[in-house]
């Protein structure tokens, strides 16, 4: 897993001392600190890195893109299907923020939340609450 900036340039290896960014994970290549991204390979994952809001981008601990698609990793281990490469990354994210946003209020996590298609879905995890 490797930590980039938002221009894809290569920081480094993810070693967990590194707070406050994601990391990337994808297409086995050789990289090294100081390289940049192959925009072909990873593109997509970086355009919907670069759109996410707040909330997003706080939860977010990686961006993993694979056979041209794209998907998230939240702090809570919450999977965001993002899907293959579309026009409006911008779109995807701001859906993907009122999610989180909803979620948050009423308290609840998500397992996976997919927004390949039209329709979002959003699979909770079930929390139990101890009997009395």
């Amino acid at each position: 897993m490797w930590l980039v900036d938002a221009s894809g340039r290569v920081l480094g290896k993810d070693d967990g001392s590194w707070q406050g960014l994601a990391g990337v994970t994808g297409p086995s290549a050789l990289l090294t600190p100081g390289v940049f991204l192959e925009r072909e390979s990873y593109g997509w994952g970086l355009r919907v890195l670069s759109t996410l809001g707040p909330l997003s981008r706080k939860k977010l601990t990686e961006v993993s893109v694979q056979d041209s698609e794209a998907a998230l990793i939240l702090d809570d281990g919450c999977r965001v299907l993002m899907g293959k490469e579309r026009n409006d990354p911008e779109n995807l994210s701001s859906l993907l923020e009122s999610i989180l946003e909803e979620l948050a209020k009423g308290g609840r996590i998500a397992e996976r939340i997919d927004l390949r298609y039209e329709k979002p879905a959003v699979k909770e995890q079930f929390v139990s609450t101890p009997k009395r």
